[in-house]
């Protein structure tokens, strides 16, 4: 497969990506994406922008790829999840961390009775990029990114990460949310927190922090520490899971390594020296994806993430 088009919110900037890549169509209109000769669409927009595409490519017989979060609305979503399973086309959503070497040993395991019965799932999701000053960018404009920022930028992928460890879905939550600077002064396309004499004043009411209490089916209990703003945090993702025969931990900064302790028994630590760096999660993702769209339809059970966890997880963001 070859990409022939890519389309951005200008057409410089999309003309600049397409020469550097060797793309021979660029432009600023996204019909071009919807073109006989296209296959499959990767719509990597700000996700005010996602329903109306995804319809659109749909609609137009194209198989999906769809950053996450999905959409805002969990109406959008089903009404999305139904019209692929009319089109029987191949949809995704890029929930990429799955595919760490360790996440789907972790899920084998778990899944297949090695921690006995599951109790409890936590962890948390850290990083420092909004930690001002920062960059201003459509994350901070309501328009574009919704209403949430650390829910559904980073909560979005633990949320998935946990169920598919545990292979349960969430049916409750609950949640705190900290904003520590709702007043922000915007230099360019910098924000800091101090007035200056230049700057334009903005008012950001989107989550820094939010800590989440969560009810998954079958019993089982779980919590989850979101932030944007953790000093030193650069992609941070770590869950632990406790079953009544041992407990299994991960974390993304660590990504090699899959811990289980036993009562008792200390803590064995599997090491895979050869897994996949986070890039690759990426491409063993796309390679899943790629698999069903030669085949022209989604597998029975497919290997990836589909518009169904995107559209639970914009419920569960909404709720």
């Amino acid at each position: 497969s070859s990409i022939v088009t890519v389309v951005g919110s200008g057409p410089k900037k999309a003309q600049e990506f397409a020469r550097r890549w060797g793309i021979p169509r660029a432009g600023a209109d996204y019909n071009m994406a919807l073109a006989d000769d296209i296959d499959v669409v990767h719509i990597c927009t700000p996700p005010a922008l996602h329903y109306q595409m995804v319809r659109a490519a749909l609609e137009a017989g194209k198989h999906v790829v769809c950053e996450k979060p999905f959409t805002f609305d969990p109406a959008e979503s089903k009404a999305l999840v139904e019209l692929a399973e009319s089109t029987n086309l191949v949809n995704a959503v890029g929930f990429n961390i799955r595919f760490h070497p360790a996440c789907q040993q972790a899920r084998e395991l778990i899944t297949g009775g090695d921690l006995g019965k599951v109790n409890f799932v936590h962890g948390s999701y850290l990083q420092e990029f909004h930690l001002l000053p920062c960059p201003y960018g459509w994350r901070y404009d309501p328009k574009l990114s919704g209403p949430m920022r650390a829910v559904t930028e980073i909560g979005s992928h633990w949320v998935d990460i946990a169920e598919f460890f545990i292979g349960s879905e969430v049916e409750a939550v609950a949640a705190q949310f900290g904003n520590f600077n709702p007043r922000r002064w915007r230099t360019g396309d910098t924000m800091v927190a101090e007035p200056t004499e230049e700057a334009k004043e903005l008012q950001v009411d989107s989550e820094d922090v939010a800590f989440m209490l969560i009810r998954f089916k079958d019993g089982v209990i779980g919590n989850v520490a979101l932030s944007e703003v953790s000093h030193g945090r650069i992609n941070y993702c770590s869950v632990e899971v406790g079953g009544d025969q041992g407990t299994l931990w991960w974390n993304s900064e660590d990504e090699h390594r899959l811990n289980i302790g036993r009562l008792g028994k200390g803590v064995c630590t599997q090491v895979n020296p050869w897994a996949d760096a986070y890039q690759d999660t990426f491409r063993s993702m796309f390679a899943a994806i790629y698999a069903d769209i030669a085949a022209g339809h989604p597998s029975e059970n497919p290997k990836y993430p589909t518009f169904i966890d995107g559209h639970r997880n914009v419920a569960i963001c909404a709720a």
